[in-house]
């Protein structure tokens, strides 16, 4: 079983260079949801050694599946407004961002220009599929505080994938509400990406897979966005 996981990481990885190479000479405009998972279902046990590894690496973690379907992180906006002052997105030297309220701030711009709002809703929309991102937080306090990725399911019946701590298919109960076994968030915001939208527009001399996704944040448990 080991030996095989190390021949499809080393075949992801030659994949990887091979695509990169081919998307510079094509010009699609969808975000490639199953690319994505299939890089976060290979590597959310591990860590690929193309990019960098934190302490906190769960927004790292996010970031990188994205960019496997398509996500071009380092394009607009460049800074978010935070009590009142602009604040730079931070991304590291891969083009990762690594920051849950900053990797929040990027996602939530490309979203319907519609003010958040609070509200008791008993489970996220149906709307939130595989490819998708949640991020659990507290209603009082941070509420960026832990980024996963969705690799199956839907709506509250999802599994995610994530880092710090490796988490494999994991339930969304596993993570939010007073019985939870870690974090015990109170709120989580969910943050559905579209397949056929084209909002971001990368540098021209960025390889990548993609030119844009649409971002459109949907409304789960207690913190909601559209």
């Amino acid at each position: 079983m080991l030996f095989f996981k190390v021949i499809l990481k080393a075949f992801f990885i030659f994949c990887s260079i091979s695509i990169s190479l081919f998307a510079q000479t094509t010009n699609s405009n969808f975000y490639v949801a199953r690319d994505a998972v299939a890089y976060s279902d290979l590597w959310a046990g591990d860590y690929y050694n193309s990019y960098n590894k934190y302490d906190n690496d769960c927004a790292n973690f996010v970031s990188q599946c994205l960019k496997a379907g398509g996500c071009v992180l380092t394009a607009n906006p460049q800074t978010y407004s935070s009590n009142g002052q602009q604040v730079s997105i931070y991304r590291d030297d891969k083009g990762c961002i690594i920051n849950c309220d900053h990797l929040n701030a990027w996602l939530s711009s490309h979203s319907d220009p519609v003010e958040p709002y609070y509200t008791q809703i008993a489970q996220p929309s149906s709307k939130i599929l595989a490819g998708d991102v949640i991020i659990f937080g507290f209603y009082l306090g941070d509420q960026y505080h832990h980024a996963t990725f969705v690799a199956s399911g839907s709506g509250y019946n999802v599994e995610l994938n994530a880092h710090t701590n490796a988490r494999y298919h994991y339930p969304i109960t596993f993570f939010l509400g007073p019985n939870a076994t870690e974090g015990q968030y109170t709120e989580m915001t969910c943050y559905h990406i579209s397949t056929t939208g084209a909002v971001v527009t990368p540098p021209p001399s960025e390889p990548h897979y993609g030119t844009g996704c649409g971002f459109y944040p949907t409304q789960p448990y207690i913190h909601e966005k559209q």
